[in-house]
């Protein structure tokens, strides 16, 4: 569960921004209103959030600060994340470091117990002599646990390292710690599975999809409902899922994951050849067209023998059932309702997994929908699954200000001035309240601008250049 992110230097951030997600007993928060609240969870003895709203007008940072946790999240998953992660700023810091941190609880190494995990990576260009060229050198990693150091590398050379008895170790300067040590170790050395375990605490405390950028709008493609299907239909959350979308829209009867035409006859002749035995395929002189073709392709493609079956079952695409009528999902369903159905999804993995899902914008989806994502990350609502799952949102929708169980600490905002970035929580505003927030933020009170430039409108539409 996150509990605390900085960036320094990276995009629109020069200056460093941390973020802290503890709740903290004051005056208007008293110890008793925060365990009541259904989205703070407390662990050992910190509060902490489990929704965040990140506001700002246009341009102002909010998608470079979820890209950074994001980056920073699965740099230990593939090596493609910590090469996005040194971008820095071009105004300010062209030539400097990058700094990252971020503060966890996990309880992937220790089921019973809940430790707090402190992750500091810096990056910069590597200094090499082709200018054309870029190469990300860490400059420094750093993973403590409860305090104590679990490893620490400057630049290439390791100076601490519990996880493996190897202490004379040279890391490469593009590659984090834990996935140089995926590289180098096998299954048959002993520490190969404590090197498993601490890439799997490394990437647990955010719900990514590979090959799916979800602060991005997806492309509904069958790529994408595959994924969907195999994610989900694994851990018996399919059905969850589709009730999930069927909210969205009234007019949705059901929604079901089916075969194509195509890839259903394949399948049904596929089934159909793996009772026979390669001399009675020879021998049978019988087998119409179709038949052929697929023993051809299994033939040649490996991924459609017999050992693979469930490939074929996988190919799924998503179709619609309104008013009996079976319709392709991305043909019938508005896009409101497909980014709905995008974000969803990596809502129930984050359900699922205990971990954070991030979302820049729910474009096209109504207030009210949006607050019923909301309370699905209300603790204790389902007491089976993880109760550490978090929902963070860059959002322009005020509306969601006046959200029932919000206070002021879970109301971010960001602000761009001079080029650089930074954050403060609606909490740190002196004498505001929750039931004036909304107004305040419209009449530009706050700091972070709601129309940052209002009225500000061109005084002319055509220039005479000859007058100049």
């Amino acid at each position: 569960m996150l509990v605390k992110f900085s960036v320094e230097n990276y995009k629109s951030i020069y200056d460093k921004v941390e973020l802290d997600f503890r709740i903290y007993p004051g005056k208007d928060n008293t110890k008793e209103n925060i365990e009541d609240n259904p989205f703070v969870l407390k662990i050992n003895d910190d509060y902490i959030s489990k929704l965040c709203l990140f506001y700002g007008h246009n341009g102002s940072g909010k998608t470079n600060i979820f890209e950074a946790i994001l980056n920073l999240c699965s740099c230990n998953l593939n090596s493609n994340f910590l090469n996005k992660l040194y971008n820095p700023n071009m105004i300010y810091g062209e030539t400097e470091e990058s700094k990252f941190e971020i503060e966890f609880y996990s309880n992937v190494l220790n089921e019973n117990k809940y430790s707090l995990y402190n992750y500091k990576l810096n990056v910069k260009n590597k200094e090499i002599d082709d200018e054309y060229k870029k190469s990300i050198q860490i400059t420094k990693e750093i993973l403590t646990e409860n305090g104590n150091v679990v490893f620490e590398r400057i630049n290439n050379d390791l100076i601490k390292n519990t996880i493996t008895n190897d202490k004379n170790i040279v890391i490469p300067s593009d590659e984090t710690f834990i996935l140089f040590l995926m590289d180098i170790y096998t299954k048959e050395k002993d520490e190969f599975n404590t090197i498993i375990k601490y890439r799997k605490l490394m990437v647990s405390m955010l719900t990514t999809n590979i090959g799916i950028n979800y602060l991005e709008v997806p492309n509904f493609t069958k790529v994408f409902f595959n994924r969907i299907y195999n994610n989900l239909d694994k851990y018996k959350l399919l059905e969850f899922y589709i009730d999930l979308i069927k909210i969205a829209d009234v007019g949705i009867d059901n929604i079901a994951f089916e075969l194509d035409e195509n890839d259903q006859n394949i399948y049904d002749v596929k089934k159909s050849m793996d009772s026979l035995k390669e001399d009675e395929i020879k021998s049978n002189k019988n087998l119409s067209k179709e038949e052929k073709a697929i023993i051809s392709i299994i033939k040649n493609l490996e991924f459609l023998s017999s050992k693979n079956d469930n490939f074929i079952k996988k190919r799924k695409k998503a179709v619609s059932y309104r008013n009996g009528k079976k319709v392709p999902f991305d043909e019938i369903e508005s896009d409101g309702t497909k980014i709905y159905a995008f974000h969803m999804f990596n809502i129930v993995k984050s359900l699922q997994n205990g971990s954070l899902s991030l979302h820049d914008e729910f474009y096209g989806v109504q207030p009210d929908l949006i607050k019923t994502a909301f309370l699905l990350f209300k603790k204790n609502r389902y007491k089976e699954i993880e109760q550490t799952s978090q929902l963070f949102m860059t959002t322009h929708d005020i509306m969601l200000m006046d959200f029932k169980y919000l206070i002021l600490e879970q109301v971010k905002f960001v602000v761009k001035e001079n080029n650089n970035t930074y954050v403060y929580s609606a909490s740190d505003i002196k004498g505001l309240k929750k039931e004036n927030l909304i107004e305040n933020y419209k009449n530009n009170k706050l700091g972070a601008k709601y129309f940052p430039r209002a009225y500000d409108l061109p005084i002319k539409m055509y220039v005479n250049n000859s007058e100049l």
